[in-house]
This record gives structure tokens, sequence and C-alpha cells, in this order.
């Protein structure tokens, strides 16, 4: 899975979780650059994505996002 067809998935993942269908996501997005992403958010996205990639994240990974980049990267580790 290439990093464009990773992001295009988070895209729908915020999508549905933030209930913005016009939400533009870019690696640069962060909880500071998103108003509706608050720690509520966070967890329903973290769940979401587990289910969309079929995969399961520790909670130090998630701790160290910081941006929708670490979580590309993170999802491309686990999908080698």
């Amino acid at each position: 899975m290439t990093d464009t067809e990773i992001l295009s998935k988070i895209q729908s993942v915020f999508s549905e979780i933030l209930e913005d269908g016009d939400i533009a996501i870019s690696e640069d997005t962060s909880p500071e650059t998103l108003e509706e992403w608050d720690s509520f958010a966070h967890i329903q996205i973290v769940l979401a994505l587990e289910k969309a990639f079929g995969i399961k994240f520790s909670s130090k990974e998630v701790f160290e996002w910081q941006n929708v980049g670490d979580i590309l990267n993170s999802i491309a580790q686990k999908a080698q």
C-alpha cells in the first residue's frame, strides 16, 4: 500500500469520525491545526484506523503521534 493510498484511507476515517465530508487532511494536519480533533475524537480516530487497516497500535505509538504524517508512518510500517 502506497503512502497516497494510506493517506486517502486516513482522510476517509477523519471525514467519518469528524462528520465533515469536506475536511482536507495532509501529513502536517495535527490536533493544533484541526479544531475538531480533540481528545475524544482522537480515541475514535485510533479505533477507526485500527478497524480500517486491520492493525493494532500500542499506547506508546499513539502517544508519540504529533500529526497525520506520524499516523501514516505507523500504518505504513505495520502494512509491510
